[in-house]
């Protein structure tokens, strides 16, 4: 027997649909299943973080080179949010082991941002 689809956590799909329809100000159209948010993990949490215009360019243009260079069919679609968190999962690690003794007083963000990509280099084997 086939395990009943299922939307967010253990809610039906019909009631995650429903959800989101009322949320978004009961839309005129029905809200198909590709519309539906569906993470690939449930342990991932939401962060809202503010982006310069800068950033934000900057991302979605590397989001649309990757997305050139992929080879036909990827298994998992490839974000602005998963280029963030595949960041943060190679730079974390190291910040957090030998780099840590390395932010030691950092003044501001620039500062943060000049010790980061210092870090990143000195961990980077050469070409």
């Amino acid at each position: 027997m086939r395990e009943k689809k299922t939307g967010l956590g253990k809610v039906s799909l019909e009631e995650t649909k429903s959800v989101i329809q009322t949320i978004s100000g009961k839309r005129k159209q029905k809200t198909t299943s590709d519309e539906v948010m569906k993470f690939r993990s449930s342990s991932l949490v939401r962060l809202t973080t503010p982006l310069t215009e800068g950033e934000i360019d900057n991302l979605t243009k590397l989001c649309r080179e990757i997305k050139k260079m992929r080879s036909s069919g990827g298994k998992e679609r490839i974000t602005n949010n998963s280029i963030i968190r595949a960041c943060l999962n190679a730079v974390l690690p190291i910040l957090l082991g030998e780099g840590k003794t390395k932010l030691e007083d950092v003044k501001d963000e620039e500062d943060l941002v000049r010790r980061i990509s210092e870090i990143i280099e000195q961990n980077t084997p050469p070409k």
